[in-house]
């Protein structure tokens, strides 16, 4: 099976902090990861005018857990 790099013309620009949008973060020791979709939302509010709306938690539920491999 070909690599990518062997079918596609790629250039490596290191670890991500951003794709599509999404604001990645992580904590490699532990195993972490964080993803923020933080600045869509807030442009969302402006447009709708409900910047100033309650902030809600929602948490995932303790079932999913999710793998670093």
């Amino acid at each position: 099976m070909k690599t990518l790099g062997e079918s596609f013309a790629m250039k490596d620009l290191r670890v991500g902090k951003k794709i599509l949008g999404v604001y990645i973060s992580r904590d490699r020791r532990e195993k972490n990861i964080w993803l923020s979709r933080e600045h869509y939302i807030k442009k969302v509010l402006q447009i709708f005018q409900i910047e100033n709306a309650k902030v809600v938690s929602i948490p995932l539920s303790t079932h999913f857990k999710l793998n670093v491999r």
